[in-house]
């Protein structure tokens, strides 16, 4: 929980930045949900008041009052969607900005070591599940959210004792909500994993297509890309199908509790404690109920797919340039005079590449370096460039160190 709460306050001045137009879609966002609970309870009034007692003056003023409320519930859902996702793209351009930007001030070694369709993963897709947090997933949680308040605040306003009755399957149907929600968190996990590793097989099998072919490697990379493939077919399945699991029990559920509002609404009405009109509204009602817990797996789902990103963008943007630049570096003309003195290098830490080379390449002369493949030339050209630096020795540029420049 704390490393998750550290992810998300690592991206909240990214969100906090358009806070002016997430407030605006909250606004318009309530607004719109109290919107669509009062169009029920205005029907409600119209049966029970009004067709009834056969006022067609009442009827045609109550049905002008949902006709507003309608309206207004058109215009705020468009405004809180407008909002919402004007905010959500200028997140998103701002840590894409901020991503290329850092990856482009890392070092050739970080791209030696990591796979380009993982780095390209973290700029489009996991930017792209942030964008989903905001557009499909916090606000549309809290959308939920008052949506069952209000739906449950209404129902009790109408008729407690009916009220009391039909909500009796709700915790049922919170309860299959956690469970399999949980449930579903750790597979969508997996299924984003593997989607990794299809993204950086199937980039490196591209970018390498010649060598394979040459080779004659084919079978083994159609292989491994089908392990791969398989594994994600897998849990992929089994996260689609706990998904329905859950969606079917929250219907199952919705369906009892409407055969709870036709017995007892039905019951209490022959009594004269309910109203026809209390069951339209109640008919109503019991789809704000069940609704966002019916869409509470895929809520899950972009939550735990954002969190995922989250980590995994901070992992990126934490990468730590190990190629340093000087606090006053020095500033002068070269002449180009080129030496390497007791240089040890080695990429992984652990294999050396070159041991105690000593070179001197003085300018305006050519110098030669053969050697077999593997032997460290091109590593060479890569010290005196300033890619890598060495791990004992230095490298030096008209007698100057170039750690200095």
């Amino acid at each position: 929980m704390k490393e998750k709460n550290y992810y998300i306050k690592r991206f909240i001045p990214y969100i906090t930045k358009y806070k002016l137009l997430i407030f605006l879609s909250l606004v318009f966002l309530f607004t719109s949900t109290l919107s669509s609970m009062v169009i029920p309870y205005l029907s409600k009034q119209a049966i029970d008041n009004f067709i009834k007692a056969k006022n067609t003056q009442g009827l045609i003023k109550i049905s002008i009052f949902i006709i507003i409320a309608a309206v207004i519930l058109f215009i705020s859902k468009i405004l809180q969607i407008y909002f919402t996702n004007l905010a959500g793209q200028k997140i998103m351009k701002d840590l894409r900005h901020d991503l290329f930007a850092h990856m482009e001030s890392l070092s050739v070694s970080f791209f030696s070591k990591e796979p380009s369709g993982k780095i390209i993963t973290r700029i489009t897709n996991d930017v792209e599940n942030m964008n989903q947090l905001l557009s499909s997933g916090i606000v549309a949680l809290l959308g939920d959210v008052a949506l069952l308040v209000f739906a449950i605040g209404f129902i009790f306003y109408i008729n407690p004792k009916l009220a009391a009755i039909v909500i009796l399957p709700v915790p049922f149907a919170v309860i299959a909500a956690v469970v399999l929600g949980d449930k579903m968190e750790r597979l969508y996990e997996k299924v984003r994993d593997l989607v990794v590793k299809l993204n950086i097989e199937m980039q490196e099998t591209l970018s390498g297509i010649v060598l394979i072919q040459t080779f004659g490697a084919e079978k083994s990379q159609i292989q491994k890309f089908e392990s791969i493939a398989e594994d994600y077919k897998k849990v992929f399945h089994k996260a689609q199908m706990t998904s329905i699991i859950l969606k079917q029990s929250i219907n199952v559920l919705s369906y009892v509790s409407i055969a709870l509002i036709i017995i007892f609404g039905g019951i209490l009405t022959v009594k004269g404690t309910a109203t026809v009109g209390t069951i339209v509204a109640f008919l109503a009602y019991i789809n704000s109920l069940y609704g966002p817990l019916r869409d509470l797996s895929d809520k899950f789902s972009i939550l735990q797919n954002a969190i995922s990103s989250m980590k995994k963008l901070n992992n990126f943007l934490e990468v730590d340039n190990p190629i340093k630049d000087p606090e006053t570096p020095v500033y002068k003309d070269i002449t180009g005079d080129i030496r390497l003195e007791d240089v040890f290098f080695s990429y992984d830490g652990k294999n050396m590449t070159l041991k105690n080379i000593n070179l001197e390449a003085p300018h305006g002369k050519k110098v030669a370096i053969v050697g077999f493949t593997g032997a460290g030339k091109s590593t060479i050209a890569n010290l005196i460039l300033r890619f890598y630096d060495p791990d004992i020795g230095k490298v030096l540029i008209d007698k100057t160190d170039i750690k200095k420049f």
